[in-house]
């Protein structure tokens, strides 16, 4: 038997799917404009915790009483102050220009960053999203400086949680 619909039905279901086409395209837009505007500023907020320590860094040498690799952490390099607002500064690595890990903070223990070390930033800064196995999803800052005529990358990360 065959079900004739009549033509109230057929124009409230076509004004139900073009309303509801909009409205699905309409979200995704602003969804997809909000992802990428935060990952902006979350980028912006490494930055600004990466620059000053860095600057720092760059004007002491390696292994002074202040920056030595047991006492190299968030909390002695002034960030906690950043945590509350911006993000949880979590992990902290200091590179030679060919990616050897010179000094590691104190929440890496001696667990090293995944990061593919072949490419690291001689010029700029540079982000990273890494997956690592123990710490999960981080996005990475490197920031070069130099430190003693010697050309070194600082690594911050942060948990994208």
């Amino acid at each position: 038997m065959k079900v004739v619909r009549s033509l109230r039905f057929r124009m409230m279901f076509l004004f139900t799917a073009v309303v509801g086409t909009f409205l699905v395209a309409s979200y995704a837009t602003i969804y997809l404009s909000m992802v990428h505007e935060i990952g902006i500023q979350y980028d912006k907020r490494l930055v600004a915790v990466a620059i000053p320590v860095a600057a720092e860094l760059s004007g002491k040498p390696l292994g002074t009483e202040t920056l030595g690799p047991e006492t190299l952490g968030p909390d002695t390099l002034g960030l906690y102050s950043f945590e509350p607002e911006t993000l949880a500064l979590k992990y902290v690595e200091i590179l030679d220009s060919s990616g050897r890990v010179l000094q590691l903070s104190r929440t890496l223990g001696d667990h090293t960053l995944a990061l593919p070390r072949s490419d690291l930033p001689q010029s700029q800064a540079s982000f990273s999203t890494i997956g690592d196995e123990k710490l999960g999803t981080l996005r990475t800052v490197l920031v070069p400086f130099n430190q003693g005529g010697q050309s070194r990358v600082l690594l911050l990360s942060a948990t994208t949680r």
